[in-house]
């Protein structure tokens, strides 16, 4: 008998040999289907009066006691001999007894045999088919009993261990698993068996296999329990899942060259866009903020000074005749002149003042903390500063400065005009020199 008849089917030659099976999937039992109702065809359609052999041999007995009682009265009214109604009775029982017979006893023994010829041969079909089913599953199918034995193996077991059935069969199913399950599984086994207690059954996990060259690989283990014949074995479902874990790692590797990929990217762009800021916040000759940036910040100050009462001031100067600096010694010259003063004042600067090329020659500076005599006395250290520094080709220069104090209801239009009123009073009164508005 092929192997996989004997584990789904039960042994050949025994009607309804599936009955009283039981199936577990996920630790408790259940039959497995019958053909029918499980009787046999002969009791779905001979007569009730069929189902008692008792009830038969009684009938048979009483009618052959009632036809021997009635032949032999005949018989002794015609005064025939002894040897004579003796014949004559045994034919008389031959021939009203045959169909008796017949009808009694031959005709169901004939529809009990065609009723069994019926049933084997449905029992050899199912179990041809269950054998086609697990000879051409995709996944691998191991049977093994109360012991760890293996009992079955496919063909998709055979292709996924590298092992041939009749080689593996009848050995303990540990060959083909990995430490350290190999040496506490029989333990596993004794514990379910003994305290009901599954570990796997009826569930699914992932495990290492290993093949019959020593290779270890990555499957899907799924495992049922089945009671047959009053014993007990487990049907291993596995799947090789080598190629989904090498494509779920190719995939967790691109994810992550993606992810650095996109950090670094987002890394550019953050400097980039910093750059961008910069560049939007910056004067691109002098490297100080420029008058949009400045707008901004005064805005800020004002509002600041308006809720909380902190006072600050603004220092607005140019240098004292620049365009003779350009006709005399090149634009180029005049561009390094003031590059030149923005270092040296930011140099001169706190952290928290705002300083900013408003313009041309022109340069602001807003001081925080400080009243009007604070910051005409910074103003006069800067301009004292300027006129003191050698600036490019040798040659010196002086700024005129113009000083003047937040005070209450000044908006950026009104404080700028101030100081820059002050600044024009400085270049009338001679240059290089600071006024206070």
């Amino acid at each position: 008998m092929p192997r996989n008849q004997k584990v789904l089917a039960g042994e050949p030659g025994r009607p309804g040999a599936a009955e009283g099976e039981e199936q577990a999937g996920t630790g408790q039992h259940a039959e497995l289907p019958n053909r029918g109702n499980g009787r046999a065809p002969m009791a779905e359609t001979a007569p009730r009066y069929f189902h008692s052999p008792i009830r038969i041999l009684c009938i048979l007995g009483i009618a052959v006691f009632v036809l021997h009682y009635a032949t032999m009265r005949v018989l002794r009214r015609f005064s025939f001999d002894g040897n004579t109604a003796a014949l004559i009775d045994s034919a008389v029982l031959v021939l009203v007894l045959m169909p008796v017979f017949h009808w009694f006893m031959f005709r169901p023994l004939l529809h009990h045999i065609h009723a069994v010829r019926k049933t084997n041969i449905d029992l050899h079909a199912s179990m041809t088919r269950s054998e086609k089913i697990v000879a051409t599953a995709f996944d691998a199918i191991i049977v093994i009993d109360e012991r760890g034995m293996i009992q079955d193996f496919n063909p998709a077991a055979e292709r996924i261990f590298g092992v041939t059935a009749p080689e593996i069969i009848g050995q303990s199913v540990n060959r083909l698993m990995t430490e350290p399950i190999r040496s506490v599984h029989d333990g596993y086994i004794a514990a379910y068996l003994d305290r009901g207690t599954p570990r796997i059954i009826g569930k699914g996990r992932e495990v290492e296999g290993l093949r019959s060259n020593g290779e270890t690989f990555p499957m899907e283990l799924a495992v049922t329990e089945m009671r047959v014949h009053g014993g007990r074995i487990f049907v291993g479902t596995i799947r090789d899942i080598t190629r989904r874990k090498r494509d779920e790692a190719a995939l967790r590797r691109a994810n992550e060259e993606l992810e650095r990929q996109v950090l670094a990217r987002t890394e550019e762009l953050a400097k980039a866009n910093d750059e961008l800021q910069k560049l939007a916040t910056t004067d691109a000759l002098t490297r100080i903020m420029n008058r949009r940036q400045f707008d901004a910040e005064l805005q800020r100050e004002l509002e600041r000074a308006r809720r909380y009462g902190v006072p600050f001031a603004l220092i607005l100067f140019d240098v004292d005749h620049f365009k003779r600096v350009n006709d005399r010694f090149g634009h180029l010259s005049g561009d390094r002149v003031l590059a030149d003063m923005a270092q040296l004042i930011c140099a001169e600067t706190r952290v928290n003042d705002i300083f900013a090329r408003w313009g041309g020659e022109e340069f602001v500076l807003l001081v925080q903390d400080v009243d009007a005599g604070g910051a005409l006395q910074i103003a006069e250290k800067l301009r004292a500063l300027v006129a003191a520094h050698a600036f490019p080709h040798g040659h010196s220069v002086t700024s005129s400065f113009g000083v003047t104090a937040y005070a209450e209801g000044d908006d950026s239009v009104s404080i700028m005009q101030r100081v820059d009123q002050a600044l024009y009073r400085a270049k009338e009164q001679g240059r290089n020199r600071t006024e206070l508005a």
